[in-house]
């Protein structure tokens, strides 16, 4: 019965995913409010301890934020910012004028 015990890969492969799906909500909600001001994420390492996940929990969260047009991954620099977006209500319809 040893192998009850033991999670099977593709749980912990779900798990992570989850994971970084709930990290990525909050990166970009931090996105959104402006948080970073200087336009530029903490590193792998810090996001991490933050949410206590494992690097490729965040990378998996980045990449979707990255998907998204959130940010970008510059290799020497870090994870940036590079779209602003905007936050309204889904109870009213506005135009693009209006936001």
């Amino acid at each position: 019965m040893l192998w009850a015990m033991s999670s099977s890969p593709r749980s912990e492969r779900r798990l992570r995913a989850d994971r970084a799906r709930q990290a990525a909500d909050v990166i970009r909600q931090q996105v959104v409010r402006r948080a970073f001001p200087n336009g530029v994420l903490p590193d792998e390492r810090f996001l991490a301890a933050e949410f206590s996940v494992s690097r490729n929990s965040i990378r998996e969260a980045l990449e979707l934020l990255r998907e998204e047009g959130l940010i970008d991954r510059v290799p020497g620099v870090g994870t940036v910012v590079v779209a602003d977006k905007v936050e309204h209500g889904l109870n009213q319809l506005m135009g693009l004028a209006e936001t």
